[in-house]
Order: structure tokens, then C-alpha cells, then sequence
């Protein structure tokens, strides 16, 4: 049976992937510590959240008169309410943590009927 492309957010079963990493989402907690500075925090939300990764590629740019080229991932997993793009606003209160690197979300998209979510991130550098 041939495999139909609904393009990379579509609603097929392929979506779902292998969800064989088994990585960490992380959640920005404020805090007032006794210096009366707002601080940012993250604590785990999900340990561990069973998703399916792809590297798709950088963009090479200049920092500090260095050349940088930080890695897009895909992560795709299971939907849940706590990280549903159309919920909460997850680029500024999740993270992923996978094997020790912390990867930004820059965007997440719920697909199919609440079936699953997929994060495109880059990993922090340094």
C-alpha cells in the first residue's frame, strides 16, 4: 500500500512515529527569592515524555564573531492538556530536556484530534 504525504503536521497514523526517546519536559516556575529579584525556575512536568525526535537542519548565523549553527528537532509525542499549544503559551513556560541538552520550543502544534503534539525546537548553546 503506497504512503500518503499529508505534509509534516498532517493527521495520519505516521504522525504518531516510533516515540522511542524518552525525554523530559520541563515547566518555568517564577519564584521571588529573599534578594526580592524575580527569578525563573524550571522544575520537570513530564519525566519521561515518550516522543518521536527528527533533526531538520540549522541556520548558520553570527554571535560574538562566531559562526553558530543551532539544530532544529522535531519532537512529536503524545497530546496532554498541560502542553497544548492552544492552552497555554508553551515557547515561554515549557522546555524539552533530552540526554543532559536543554532544547528551546520555538513553535508546537497540536495534530490530528487531540491525538498528538509536535515541538520544533533548538538546542540552547553552551
Amino acid at each position: 500500500m503506497p504512503r500518503t504525504n499529508r505534509g509534516r503536521m498532517g493527521a495520519s497514523s505516521e504522525a504518531a512515529g516510533r516515540r522511542d526517546h524518552a525525554a523530559a519536559i520541563e515547566q518555568a516556575v517564577d519564584t521571588t527569592p529573599p534578594s526580592n529579584f524575580p527569578t525563573q525556575q524550571w522544575t520537570t512536568l513530564i519525566d519521561p515524555y515518550w516522543c518521536d525526535r527528527a533533526d531538520v537542519g540549522g541556520d548558520e548565523a553570527m554571535r560574538a564573531d562566531q559562526t553558530v549553527a543551532p539544530i532544529r528537532t522535531l519532537w512529536t509525542g503524545p497530546y496532554r492538556p498541560d502542553i497544548d499549544p492552544d492552552l497555554i503559551e508553551v515557547s515561554k513556560v515549557r522546555r524539552i530536556r533530552y540526554q543532559g541538552r536543554t532544547y528551546d520550543i520555538q513553535t508546537a502544534a497540536v495534530l490530528g484530534v487531540r491525538t498528538s503534539i509536535q515541538f520544533t525546537t533548538t538546542a540552547r548553546l553552551g
